[in-house]
């Protein structure tokens, strides 16, 4: 296991109120992730953004603050490029293509 960065401690530290940081931790707990592995990362993404769009696309998640709707949209960017190995806007040239 690692030292957590300062970088990361000082996070910690700031989100410590955060009752959404507390329902992820409580989870992390329950399912170890070794985030050391990008492998392991990229499962544990693919196994939830598929409903996350889903619920987002079904609205069932709903904003009332654009900067909110901003920051989650982000967040997927990430996570969907992270996925698609940075290639998201040249996959989706290639299905247009076809």
């Amino acid at each position: 296991m690692t030292t957590p960065t300062l970088e990361a401690l000082a996070l910690a530290e700031s989100l410590a109120a955060s009752p959404t940081l507390r329902t992820l931790k409580a989870l992390a707990q329950g399912m170890p992730i070794d985030c050391t592995e990008v492998e392991a990362i990229k499962d544990g993404v693919a196994a939830v953004l598929p409903d996350v769009l889903e619920a987002l696309d079904a609205r069932r998640i709903t904003f009332t603050d654009a900067d909110d709707k901003a920051m989650l949209h982000g967040l997927l960017l990430f996570a969907v490029q992270l996925l698609m190995e940075g290639q998201l806007g040249r996959y989706e040239a290639r299905l247009k293509a076809h």
